[in-house]
């Protein structure tokens, strides 16, 4: 008996020893090392409710955004690639970038995280697994897009704050201009700080653009007192280099790196979550 309870002891011991050895940080020493600046900009792409179903699948026109830039990084949360179903779905705990191929090259995909929401939820030593590990995971990119649905802001609030711009994707669709206007409007009273963009997709004619921006404008000015910044059109399927969006590419290199803090307000509102960031 004497002997069983010795073993007991042994065991219990190495599990405790297994377990210091991890030496994870309290919260506070965790964001306290946090590096500051990130070193790349962040940009949040929102896709409005309702509409989401004109948008082409994100490989056919984030290269129009992204640019030649080969460590760009795409976090697809809002599950718009259409190869999503051959990407295992991303552990919450252990993100992991894929590689995938298109027409255009490859892209750097970081995979919806489909619990996501429901992160605030777990332990703390949990979050700053999720925490510890995304950061590692993105510590080589150049950049890092984010693409989220407007139906899920609700619970996406701590990545959404957390980017240095955010652009309303308007795809050609009757209700694209009040659809987006609700988008820009639930992202304005979130108290979003950063610049404003507003990225028309695959308009029928490149002369409407210049209507179809300026009547959303408009109605951000009138109800909101907002000055969107217009961000360009981008075209889908087109392989030309022509077809990058200059716009979206002179608001990103004008973003200033050495004031880039995706990592630290992203760690902040996970484990300092402010009420409904990231809601059940």
């Amino acid at each position: 008996m004497l002997q069983d309870q010795a073993s007991s002891l042994r065991q219990l011991k190495k599990l405790r020893d297994y377990q210091a050895s991890e030496n994870f940080p309290s919260k506070d020493e965790f964001i306290a090392n946090i590096s500051r600046p990130t070193g790349f900009p962040t940009i949040a792409l929102v896709v409005p409710d309702g509409v989401s179903d004109e948008v082409p699948p994100l490989q056919e026109w984030i290269h129009g955004l992204v640019g030649g830039s080969s460590r760009a990084c795409i976090w697809d949360q809002a599950g718009l690639l259409s190869v999503s179903s051959l990407l295992p779905d991303c552990d919450q705990i252990f993100p992991t970038l894929k590689t995938v191929e298109t027409d255009r090259g490859p892209l750097l995909v970081l995979p919806r995280f489909p619990d996501f929401r429901l992160l605030t939820g777990l332990p703390e030593i949990e979050r700053i697994k999720f925490a510890r590990n995304l950061f590692r995971t993105v510590g080589s990119i150049s950049e890092l897009w984010i693409v989220l649905r407007a139906s899920e802001l609700h619970h996406c609030q701590a990545a959404l704050q957390a980017t240095d711009l955010a652009c309303i994707i308007a795809p050609d669709h009757p209700d694209a201009i009040l659809k987006s206007y609700e988008a820009v409007k639930a992202i304005h009273l979130s108290g979003y700080f950063s610049t404003f963009g507003l990225i028309v997709l695959n308009p029928r004619e490149i002369g409407e653009k210049t209507d179809f921006v300026e009547r959303i404008k408009s109605v951000a000015k009138q109800f909101l007192s907002l000055d969107l910044v217009p961000a360009g059109v981008v075209l889908s399927g087109q392989g030309s280099e022509n077809c990058i969006n200059s716009q979206i590419r002179e608001l990103v290199g004008a973003i200033d790196l050495k004031s880039t803090d995706f990592q630290y307000f992203l760690g902040e509102r996970l484990l300092y979550p402010i009420p409904g960031d990231l809601g059940q």
